[in-house]
């Protein structure tokens, strides 16, 4: 018999089986702390062993067992499909809340491979979904090629209305040849926007049970002209990954503080909550926001207002003559103007000066081109060189980095400085470029809240965490405003422990929803070092290879002090992390080896390791790359555009 096809009176006699007296085993609540409201509506039963089975959690309706994993959106799944939450109010759970003697509970059988989420699949007698409007008692089978089909238009970004398409039509009827277009468009429709509430209860456990978030936007243009910004948050999941989601997209009619502001109610986004902006949002006073500027928009900008300067304007002017002339001569092959107008115009005038100082021995044998002093030329087309090649580095550090973030800004900034620092042999030209560029960069970053962040960020990263990139001062400071942070993370009581016991809420692997559970303090403590050694040795080679070689000589290296004392507390956990060694190792993996020994730090960490140094891949930020999504989002119809993208780049990571 086909487990899915349990019926509810099998169920029943399942449990009398096991419990001679008729009744149901007891139901107790989700363990620990937790904000998502589903909760109220399921329990657990007890084990053999005296532990809650979480398995399955339970419907306080109908007694139904759904398959959990830490993931709610199955629960979520099951209160809409049967109407719960609305109608009736769940049965009491257990009074006594505590452990009581195992009571043996019956074996739920594994869910067909299609995907159910219903594990006894009694109620598909008494089950409509919410399409039952659309197709009534229809079989199985067209629902199934119907959900595949609205699933492939989500994955493609397309509306429903893409059913229609007749080259699709003729495919589909090939396959099915009862495939109705009418009705798999209404299905699709009402797929989706079940769905997309779906998803909005369970990204918004998600982000509730957070530490921190980061939040990120992007503007783009529809193919009618319309602007619009697509908002995203990074969060890190209980095994230290970064997952990025897409909370809306809204027409760009009002300025970012409002639609900050909204989505902040609308998603409950608490603090801390760090924005990382684009240059057109302004740090708000007597406000925990924290404001940090995309590196990669910062970049952009020096590099712009450093070829503005009327002297660069001329060198380049000069170049465009000499290429030209080269292109004549066909010592080069014909190309486009040095200058180029959009946002990534400065790597492609790196490029062509690039290419043109290839044929410096070329261009000194024509003595004069136009005019222009070949000779002359030479020497200023390497001085402008010498100045973007450092920024052409940092621009391809970030490109080969993932994920890139904000605690690699200030070595970033500190190896530039370092870069376009004044030499006696420059030229004129080439020491005002180098100084619009710097003090272009530098303003982006000169704010003090803002530099206070970085520095912790930076400190928490175990790759540079010595700080030797900053003076002595600042590395003092960075200690501090630490210690203050986890300090007031410790008094909020946000520990959430008892005794040896800390209760901590974690988020499941593919990014879904989140769970709880018990680390003992008393036995989870620093892995052994010898495993820790071995293990970090063999990643070592993948993550310090270009950023390490490349900033080496302003992020130094230490060896740990073998004497340090592990002292109790907060402030311990501090002193005891500042004398650890600073390591190449990817700052996730570090720190989820030692969670259970930095209880407090680590989650620290992930306040600051979650922040994106971009607001953007970079390579969209720098060299304007698309891919099929950003063409196919162009095309969407207005009154789609905000779900449509929120299921394309959700559905599959929630579902």
């Amino acid at each position: 018999m086909d487990p899915s096809q349990i019926k509810k009176e099998d169920a029943n006699n399942t449990f009398q089986s096991v419990c001679p007296s008729g009744t149901r085993p007891t139901l107790y609540g989700f363990p620990g702390k937790t904000k998502s409201t589903v909760w109220a509506h399921f329990g657990f039963y007890m084990g053999e062993d005296g532990q809650l089975d979480k398995s399955h959690a339970i419907c306080r309706h109908c007694y139904t067992g759904v398959r959990y994993s830490g993931n709610t959106t199955n629960l979520h799944t099951h209160l809409a499909r049967h109407g719960f939450g609305h109608k009736s109010q769940p049965r009491p759970l257990s009074e006594s809340g505590g452990r009581t003697t195992p009571v043996l509970i019956p074996k739920f059988p594994s869910g067909p491979s299609d995907g159910e989420n219903i594990v006894t699949s009694a109620q598909k007698d008494l089950f409509q979904p919410v399409i039952s409007g659309v197709f009534g008692n229809t079989p199985r089978s067209p629902v199934v090629l119907h959900t595949m089909v609205a699933e492939y238009l989500i994955q493609r970004l397309e509306p429903p209305g893409a059913v229609e398409n007749s080259a699709f039509v003729n495919m589909m009827s090939a396959a099915e040849p009862s495939f109705d277009q009418e009705n798999c468009r209404q299905f699709c429709e009402s797929f989706m926007s079940q769905h997309q509430e779906i998803l909005v209860h369970s990204l918004s456990d998600i982000l509730k049970n957070s530490e921190a978030v980061a939040l990120t936007y992007e503007r783009w243009t529809s193919a009618t002209r319309e602007s619009y910004i697509t908002y995203k948050v990074d969060v890190i999941n209980t095994w230290w990954d970064i997952e990025t989601y897409t909370l809306a997209t809204t027409l760009d009619c009002c300025s970012i503080k409002e639609d900050l502001e909204i989505l902040r109610n609308r998603w409950d986004l608490q603090d801390p909550l760090t924005v990382i902006s684009t240059g057109d949002v302004e740090q708000p006073e007597h406000s925990k926001l924290q404001i940090v500027h995309c590196l990669a928009e910062a970049l952009n900008k020096a590099a712009r207002a450093g070829l503005q300067l009327d002297s660069v304007k001329e060198v380049l002017a000069n170049g465009q003559k000499i290429q030209q002339h080269l292109v004549r001569e066909v010592v080069v092959e014909k190309s486009c103007s040095v200058v180029k107008d959009g946002r990534e115009e400065w790597l492609y005038t790196h490029d062509i000066l690039t290419k043109l100082l290839q044929h410096k021995e070329v261009i000194k044998l024509t003595k004069s081109i136009d005019d222009v002093d070949c000779h002359a030329f030479c020497g200023q087309l390497e001085g402008i060189c010498s100045v973007l090649n450092p920024l052409k580095s940092a621009v391809d550090l970030m490109c080969s980095q993932a994920p890139i973030v904000a605690s690699m800004i200030l070595p970033i900034i500190k190896k530039l400085q370092v870069s376009l620092s004044p030499e006696p042999k420059d030229s004129d030209v080439v020491k005002v470029f180098k100084e619009r560029i710097w003090t272009t960069l530098y303003s982006v970053y000169s704010d003090t809240e803002v530099r206070k962040f970085l520095l912790v960020a930076s400190f928490l990263d175990p790759r540079y965490k010595d700080l030797l990139f900053v003076d002595k001062e600042e590395r003092a400071l960075a200690k501090e405003v630490l210690s203050e942070v986890a300090t007031e993370l410790y008094r909020r009581g946000a520990d959430t422990s008892s005794g040896s016991d800390e209760i901590v809420i974690t988020a499941a692997g593919n990014g879904s929803d989140c769970s709880v559970s018990i680390i003992n303090n008393e036995t989870d403590r620093e892995p052994d070092p010898k495993k820790l050694r071995k293990d970090e040795e063999e990643t070592e080679a993948s993550t310090s290879s270009k950023s390490d070689d490349w900033l080496a000589d302003v992020i130094g290296c230490k060896k740990a002090s073998s004497d340090s004392n592990k002292e109790e507390g907060v402030l311990a956990e501090v002193d005891q992390y500042s004398t650890m060694e600073q390591r190449t190792t990817s700052p996730f993996l570090w720190w989820s080896r030692r969670q259970s020994m930095f209880t407090t730090l680590s989650r620290v960490a992930k306040t600051y390791l979650c922040v994106p140094a971009t607001s953007g891949p970079p390579d969209r930020m720098f060299e304007g790359a698309r891919d099929r999504d950003d063409n196919q989002r162009r095309l969407l119809p207005a009154d789609l555009v905000d779900k449509l993208i929120f299921l394309h780049d959700n559905y599959f990571k929630l579902k």
